[in-house]
């Protein structure tokens, strides 16, 4: 699989994430959680490691830790990090959708159209 393919890939999971929203929670968590692990897979294989140094990545890092750390003083510990691990994909799709705006011209024109359809057809 080449750059065009994930990129490609990217571009139309990410702007149809909007009229997912309207069907449910499944299919944006699924699409969000695929997302995040191609991502990742991206990354790692395009060794694109400039993005880690971002301060949204720290900040979200940092946050993600600290709920983390927070579950463990909780009563039901499982409970309490059962729901917060999870929220760890949310930080590799903010760098996605920060990557797709950075590497596609016309994106947050795509993203932004594919927003108002959603919500003129609601």
């Amino acid at each position: 699989m080449n750059k065009d393919f994930f990129l490609t890939y990217f571009k139309y999971s990410v702007i149809l994430l909007p009229p997912f929203l309207v069907t449910g929670s499944f299919l944006p968590d699924l699409l969000v959680s695929i997302n995040s692990l191609f991502f990742l897979y991206y990354l790692n294989k395009k060794k694109i490691y400039f993005l880690l140094n971002n301060f949204f990545f720290k900040f979200f890092f940092i946050f993600f830790l600290y709920i983390n750390i927070s579950s463990f003083f909780s009563e039901n510990i499982l409970l309490s990090l059962k729901s917060t691990l999870p929220y760890f994909r949310f930080i590799f799709f903010s760098l996605l959708i920060y990557y797709l705006c950075i590497t596609i011209k016309k994106f947050k024109l795509l993203f932004f159209i594919s927003l108002l359809i959603t919500f003129l057809v609601l």
